[in-house]
């Protein structure tokens, strides 16, 4: 079976909450992650 994957590009809105929160003062013990963010297509 062929799994079925969305034909949508992504934009800044997607990502833009992620960015914030680690750009922000709550996100100060984070580090060394790697955050995916290739829309699920590599789950």
């Amino acid at each position: 079976m062929i799994p079925k994957i969305a034909l949508v590009t992504g934009n800044a809105n997607d990502i833009g909450g992620i960015i914030a929160f680690l750009c922000s003062d709550k996100a100060l013990w984070i580090n060394g992650q790697r955050i995916e963010a290739s829309g699920g297509i590599s789950l």
